[in-house]
């Protein structure tokens, strides 16, 4: 993401999700990438499925509440 190589680093993230198919890390990252590259709509998905699988972390997390702020921004 560091060098806006979207592809590359939404790649990155699904095969992090294909290796550790329950970690939001993956979600995450392709909802950051998204959200960088100005494609909201994928960016909502993934927020949706980074929440889901984080639905049992602390709500202060700052990935948390970024993620809770962008849906919130965009009627979700």
């Amino acid at each position: 993401m560091a060098n806006q190589e979207w592809e590359k680093a939404r790649e990155a993230c699904k095969s992090l999700l294909e290796a550790r198919n329950n970690s939001g890390y993956g979600p995450n990252g392709i909802a950051r990438g998204c959200e960088l590259e100005g494609n909201t709509a994928e960016a909502r998905t993934a927020d949706e499925n980074f929440l889901e699988a984080w639905a049992s972390a602390d709500k202060d997390r700052p990935r948390v509440q970024h993620a809770q702020d962008l849906l919130a921004a965009n009627g979700r």
